[in-house]
């Protein structure tokens, strides 16, 4: 997401991982926010930084079965903007791409 918005623009390293981080966090929602909102933003100076933290909380291994579940129920939610659908629908189907 962040590649397709800011591919263009000629940002320094530095800037390029502020940016991402700054992008990161305003994409995250309860328990994910909570934990970033209690770091002191210097702990982080790379986007990796954030990365590994966040992926060794977070991340968790979705058995196949699970994910193929998912993607053939899959819906748009009644209050969910079809962005927003597009984006949970591409997550989901990357999932299973890396998978095969």
């Amino acid at each position: 997401m962040w590649q397709a918005n800011h591919s263009t623009q000629c940002l320094t390293a530095a800037e390029v991982d502020a940016s991402k981080i700054t992008e990161f966090t305003l994409s995250l929602d309860n328990p994910p926010t909570w934990w970033y909102s209690h770091h002191d933003p210097r702990e982080f100076t790379t986007f990796q930084d954030v990365r590994t933290q966040f992926l060794e909380l977070f991340h968790r291994e979705i058995p196949k079965r699970e994910l193929l579940r998912q993607f053939y129920t899959i819906a748009q939610g009644p209050n969910e903007m079809v962005s927003q659908f597009t984006i949970r629908f591409q997550a989901l189907y990357w999932q299973l791409a890396q998978d095969v």
